[in-house]
């Protein structure tokens, strides 16, 4: 029999392709546009975390507004958003029209993040496997679109032509998600009829999900905007091959990750899993810190880095379905502080970049992984108990 659930999951895929494409963009365009307008690496790192201020606001309301528009109503708008928004970064010529289109940007980065982890949850009720394919997908765009802007930037063509291709993306998506039907969400009620939603704040691990979240979405974020630059500083071979390969090249691992775990995830125990992972991440960060000056060791670090990457977000939200599916407000929260991370956490690293170096600010964000690691390792003791 045909499954109803196909047409509204190769939806959310592809959507999170181009959320991959458009994030990835701004990340590896920063260099580009710091350079031109003579930029501080606080003001480019601003930038993101204009984008990531977006995504935190819609990723807290994006719920409320679905049950106002419906999921096919809200993906439609939020597809014009990334459109408009990227359309108009490619074509203004004042640098100071990027923070509030940046912010434009990140509503919709908010919104899809919410709206498909949310249905592909629902529909598969917290199947990771499945999860972990729409994530790969991501990483499709995010490998493929930093290749893109190495090239193009490295052949003397403008970033703007990158940012262009995204906002074509959005408008294919506009497109795509008008002509499908996107499935609302299910309402649990209790035996009196009243809508029954899980009572998450009194649960430990709620928490440590919203923990999670922020700091790995945070990192992520980071690492994504600074990599290239801090390589270039610090090991010349970045400057005769575009760093933006790098980033490229922990995507594609966190893509090859994503396959992997999407394949074998359903054996492996969530909790073991995450704090595996998160003791990866930390380790790959530090190595670069460390060791980025040797080209051997910097490639290989980045190749942990991605593995390590790859399947920490949609293992933390499988391992939150009884939260995405159990409430209205809950999944909300959770993505909402992915996008507080995002926001927080790269303009930390500018900062501490400014006042004491690049290499600094790549250091600092070992500290909010060593947060992740404890987050994850406290997520065992449910297990135990």
């Amino acid at each position: 029999m045909k499954d109803s659930r196909t047409k509204p999951f190769l939806l959310s895929i592809f959507a999170y392709f181009t959320v991959g494409c458009m994030v990835l963009t701004a990340n590896t365009v920063l260099d580009s546009i710091i350079r031109e307008f003579s930029w501080s690496d606080s003001q480019g790192g601003l930038l993101i975390t204009c984008m990531s201020m977006g995504n935190l606001v819609m990723s807290i309301v994006g719920n409320l507004l679905m049950e106002k528009t419906g999921r096919r109503g809200a993906m439609v708008l939020y597809s014009g958003m990334m459109a408009v928004s990227f359309g108009l970064f490619a074509m203004m010529p004042s640098p100071a029209t990027f923070y509030p289109l940046m912010v434009l940007a990140g509503l919709a980065w908010g919104g899809i993040n919410s709206l498909v982890n949310t249905v592909v949850t629902e529909m598969y009720h917290g199947n990771a496997s499945k999860l972990n394919i729409m994530h790969a997908c991501y990483a499709i765009g995010a490998v493929t679109f930093p290749l893109i802007v190495g090239f193009l930037t490295n052949s003397g063509i403008s970033w703007r032509v990158p940012a262009g291709l995204v906002a074509g993306l959005g408008v294919v998506l506009l497109v795509l998600s008008a002509l499908t039907k996107l499935p609302e969400r299910v309402k649990h009620v209790d035996e009196s009829g009243k809508v029954a939603d899980v009572q998450f704040w009194k649960e430990l691990g709620f928490y440590i999900g919203v923990i999670t979240l922020f700091m790995y979405v945070g990192v992520e974020s980071a690492a994504s905007s600074w990599l290239s630059g801090y390589l270039k500083l610090v090991n010349p071979f970045f400057e005769r091959v575009p760093a933006q390969t790098m980033v490229s090249l922990m995507w594609a691992m966190l893509l090859v990750g994503r396959l992997i775990f999407a394949a074998v995830s359903a054996k492996m125990d969530r909790r073991v899993l995450l704090a595996a992972l998160s003791a990866g991440f930390l380790a790959g960060i530090a190595g670069l810190v460390a060791f980025a000056a040797n080209t051997v060791l910097a490639i290989l670090f980045t190749v942990v880095t991605g593995l390590s990457m790859s399947a920490i977000y949609a293992t933390a939200v499988a391992n939150s379905a009884r939260y995405v599916e159990g409430s209205a407000v809950a999944p909300g929260i959770m993505f909402g502080a992915g996008g507080l991370g995002s926001a927080i956490i790269p303009y930390v690293a500018g900062l501490v970049s400014d006042a004491a170096g690049l290499r600094m600010g790549m250091t600092s964000l070992c500290i909010f992984l060593a947060i992740l690691l404890g987050a994850s390792i406290l997520n065992l003791r449910p297990q135990k108990q």
